[in-house]
Order: C-alpha cells, then sequence, then structure tokens
C-alpha cells in the first residue's frame, strides 16, 4: 500500500471481498483519506514484519504498523495454507 500499489491487492481479494470493494481506485481513495488524516507517511520509516501461524489456524499472518505522522496503521494480512490470501484487515493503532 505505501508502494502504491493498490490494483496488485485487489487482484488478490477473495471474490466476494472483491465484488464488495469495487476496484483499485476504492482502495486507493480510502488509503489517501486515511493517511492525509494519520498526517502523511514519513519517507525514511522501516517497517517490522511479523509472521506466524496464530493458535488454532492452518493460517498464516503478517503483521506489521505502518507509522505515520500523528497516528499509526495497524496490518494483518492472512493466508491459508495454501499460500492464499485469506482476508486482511488495517486500522489505526492510536
Amino acid at each position: 500500500m505505501r508502494s502504491g500499489d493498490f490494483e496488485t491487492i485487489y487482484n488478490a481479494l477473495p471474490g466476494g471481498v472483491k465484488k464488495q470493494t469495487e476496484s483499485a481506485q476504492t482502495i486507493r481513495d480510502s488509503w489517501d483519506e486515511a493517511v492525509t488524516k494519520a498526517g502523511g507517511l514519513p519517507e525514511d520509516s522501516r517497517l517490522e514484519v511479523f509472521s506466524y501461524r496464530p493458535e488454532h489456524t492452518e493460517q498464516i499472518r503478517v503483521e506489521f504498523v505502518i507509522p505515520c505522522e500523528k497516528e499509526d496503521f495497524k496490518v494483518f494480512i492472512n493466508y491459508d495454507s495454501s499460500g492464499n490470501l485469506y482476508n486482511y484487515v488495517v486500522w489505526k493503532n492510536s
């Protein structure tokens, strides 16, 4: 998302989520609005990315925080055991 590749994100969405999302532009517009409210993304920030298997599931989770000037975003991306995108969650990590 930081690199602006919203098309790849959109194309990887499960069918039901993709249908509700409408387009890559919908994701971009939501992201741009959230980043503006959070004060923008620092150019020199580094992400600490964690990958693990949550208890009682076969999914794999990738977790990281995107730092912004006023508040941060926390991201969880879950994959099924075959490596396919299962879901993702992005929220303000105030």
